[in-house]
């Protein structure tokens, strides 16, 4: 009966339009709905809610700097494949693939910048034996390992994020046990949906750049 009493509207809640009746002494009153018995944390009852508060706050702050290492390596490896593809978007010549091998190895030889025009149309064994291909092949290389490493840190992180929820559940010291699964499943969604939805969006702003030094 008394819940039922007090689940008022939003609206209703406002101190203008809160019923007098159900006011305590001239204050109004939060009623919530108990937790069941089996999921009361019995030995986390002596914790005020100040202190809950405060532990909240630190786990909270503690996955913020997660998320912000996260967008940070993110960010360069974005940002030395982005170097990667200018270097190598350099125009080729006028009939530079119409011409032999060995006139396309000259010009190569005099302009390094001109390397992918020549190196991209071999193999990795070929560039490998050409003294001019080393620096494409490497560069090439590690433009590769930069971008599965970018997806390997997503993954690395939202695994971070669970474990971390998990144990900022227990630190907290929430009062049951669906008090903390409610708060690590909505700070974990959110952790990774910054890591993964918005990562695309935020590597477009400027000032986010700026701030990454990039």
């Amino acid at each position: 009966a008394a819940m039922t009493k007090y689940s008022l509207s939003w609206f209703r809640t406002a101190w203008c339009c809160y019923p007098e009746m159900l006011k305590f002494k001239g204050a109004k009153l939060i009623i919530e709905q108990a937790p069941e018995p089996s999921t009361i944390i019995w030995e986390n009852l002596e914790y005020s809610s100040k202190g809950r508060f405060f532990r909240k706050c630190l786990t909270t702050s503690v996955a913020f700097l997660a998320i912000l290492f996260s967008v940070l390596l993110t960010f360069l490896a974005r940002d030395f494949q982005s170097k990667v593809i200018v270097n190598a978007s350099m125009p080729c010549p006028a009939g530079f693939f119409e011409q032999d091998q060995a006139y396309q190895l000259e010009l190569v030889t005099n302009n390094l910048d001109l390397s992918h025009c020549y190196c991209s149309t071999l193999g990795a064994t070929e560039q490998w034996n050409i003294n001019q291909c080393h620096d494409h092949l490497v560069t090439t290389g590690k433009a590769t390992a930069t971008s599965y490493g970018a997806g390997f840190i997503v993954v690395f992180m939202n695994t971070a994020f669970t474990w971390l929820m998990d144990h900022a559940g227990a630190f907290e010291k929430h009062q049951s046990l669906d008090h903390m699964e409610t708060s690590n499943m909505v700070r974990v969604f959110l952790l990774k949906f910054i890591n993964t939805g918005c990562l695309v969006l935020l590597y477009g702003q400027k000032w986010l750049q700026n701030l990454v030094g990039i």
